[in-house]
């Protein structure tokens, strides 16, 4: 039987997903660009981002009880995403202005989540 939590962990894990994806993409995309060397900092927040929404997905699906203790840092560390991602689509690279709307979301998701355990 599905619980509502059940129907919301789903959500969160699908937007875990979509995050990590996003991240793993535009660090991807930063990586082969280079930038000027403006990128290395969101490079190595992205791959932490990737780490911590995968980990957050697994633990989610896992039904394991300790995935609430994992909401408030994948929280943190997809706003901190989505801030480094708009600011390098304010200075002209524009893959990540979507990168950073995806990290808003999952924040978001995870902070609605947290709400409701």
């Amino acid at each position: 039987m599905q619980t509502m939590e059940n129907i919301y962990d789903h959500e969160l894990v699908q937007e875990l997903e979509k995050c990590a994806t996003a991240c793993e993409y535009c660090a991807v995309e930063n990586l082969k660009h280079n930038f000027n060397g403006l990128t290395e900092r969101s490079i190595r927040l992205a791959l932490e981002c990737v780490s911590v929404c995968r980990a957050m997905a697994a633990e989610l699906t896992s039904d394991d009880i300790y995935a609430i203790y994992l909401r408030p840092v994948c929280m943190f560390i997809c706003r901190s995403c989505g801030e480094e991602f708009e600011r390098l689509a304010g200075i002209g690279v524009a893959h990540c202005g979507e990168c950073s709307e995806v990290c808003y979301e999952c924040a978001e998701a995870c902070q609605q989540m947290a709400t409701l355990t």
